[in-house]
């Protein structure tokens, strides 16, 4: 009796078909690519300010952005 359900086991088969499609898919790649990029623009506007207040001193100002601008 168990072998004249044979109509179960092929609607098991459909639905992993659609499971790997997803994991193959280059989406999960792409948002982790589009993450670091944000990470980096936001910490060069962190140097800029400090910048300012360091004009005071010259001579550790020049060192100070020169490092900073090379980062």
């Amino acid at each position: 009796m168990q072998r004249a359900s044979p109509a179960p086991t092929g609607y098991v088969q459909p639905p992993p078909q659609y499971a790997p499609p997803p994991p193959s898919a280059p989406v999960e790649p792409v948002p982790q690519a589009y993450n670091q990029v944000p990470p980096q623009p936001q910490y060069a506007p962190p140097p800029p300010p400090q910048a300012q207040p360091l004009p005071e001193l010259p001579p550790p100002a020049g060192g100070y952005v020169t490092g900073a601008k090379s980062a």
